[in-house]
């Protein structure tokens, strides 16, 4: 049924949505005002970015191959435990 994978989907998406909503309020957008965000540190920045772009590009194929694992009948205590570990990371 694919359960384990859909719910960690639907975890890594909230994530990614934290991400992108930390990158705009750096960048000067509305929500920086919003919440008086310091946009003066460009490091910051850098890195914001940067987490923000691997987390896209490591989270698609992440999720395809827990989408096999589990469709392989995979233990659902491997696959929770490299989920909680992927997303903790």
């Amino acid at each position: 049924m694919m359960i384990i994978t859909m719910l960690f989907a639907g975890l890594l998406a909230v994530w990614q949505i934290i991400l992108s909503f930390r990158v705009i309020s750096l960048r000067g957008g509305p929500l920086s005002k919003l919440f008086n965000v310091d946009t003066s540190n460009e490091e910051v920045l850098k890195r914001a970015v940067r987490g923000h772009g691997n987390f896209t590009e490591y989270t698609p194929i992440f999720l395809i191959l827990m989408l096999v694992l589990e469709m392989n009948e995979a233990s659902a205590m491997v696959l929770y435990i490299s989920g909680a570990l992927f997303l903790v990371g």
